[in-house]
């Protein structure tokens, strides 16, 4: 398989994209613009939909719905986080799979973005709440032969202006 690069993108807090949450997204479909992306999927809700639909425009997709991603409620048992956190990776090693040497994104919830990257570091799935997740936040992750390769998380995408020279 060659490599498949994964945007994993946390998806706006609400459905109805408040202005602030819409920037984000903006935000975050700029910074991803210049990707030679193939496919925009979107994990879990309403709002993921929303939020992939932006960060498609760009790239002129259309945003393909990938059911079967289970949300891990706030008070879920350990078992229940660990058929999520399987689950889930087993969803994006399908999309890694489809992608094999090319780009996608992939829009879900903060929740199932904090179960994957414990996964893939080792960490126990009670400490999900470590993982640092901002509302459209990009997380690259690189699906090589070998296994997962985190690249960044929690990019949160702002774009700032390089300061001033003193002159």
């Amino acid at each position: 398989m060659k490599p498949a690069k994964i945007w994993l993108v946390s998806a706006m807090d609400s459905a109805d994209g408040r202005a602030a949450e819409r920037a984000q997204a903006e935000q975050a479909a700029s910074r991803l613009s210049g990707e030679a992306v193939r496919q925009v999927y979107a994990l879990t809700s309403h709002a993921a939909m929303q939020t992939a639909a932006i960060l498609a425009a760009p790239h002129g997709l259309e945003v393909q719905a990938q059911d079967g991603s289970p949300e891990p409620g706030e008070a879920a048992s350990a078992e229940e986080l660990r058929t999520a956190a399987h689950r889930a990776r087993e969803v994006l090693e399908a999309i890694a799979r489809r992608t094999s040497g090319r780009t996608a994104i992939v829009v879900t919830s903060r929740a199932v973005i904090q179960l994957v990257v414990c996964d893939l570091l080792g960490m126990p799935l009670d400490h999900r709440e470590q993982i640092g997740q901002e509302s459209c936040a990009a997380n690259l992750l690189i699906r090589q032969d070998y296994g997962w390769v985190i690249e960044s998380v929690n990019d949160d995408c702002r774009v700032t202006e390089p300061p001033e020279s003193a002159g």
